[in-house]
């Protein structure tokens, strides 16, 4: 969309016309659009942390990060807290 300089008039017929083909070209699909590749579905569920028998907490390593204390995750305590409730 070139050509467009200079000020209108908001509300004038010349802002309206302006308005509209500038929606309908925003909503028209440029040349060499690409959709947003979806998030690829996963088969197996993701292992989260749990308490044992024992009651000692075990944090899978490949749960989600924000479990990892050892990669400045949340705190244990509140991994404790989350797993119980």
């Amino acid at each position: 969309m070139t050509g467009f300089t200079g000020w209108v008039p908001p509300g004038s017929t010349a802002a309206c016309i302006l308005s509209i083909r500038f929606i309908r070209f925003i909503l028209s699909k440029p040349q060499g659009f690409q959709p947003v590749p979806s998030v690829p579905h996963q088969s197996k569920p993701v292992p989260m942390p749990c308490l044992t028998s024992d009651g000692d907490l075990r944090i899978p390593s490949d749960s989600p990060e924000r479990f990892h204390t050892w990669k400045t995750g949340q705190s244990i305590l509140q991994t404790r807290i989350a797993v119980a409730t």
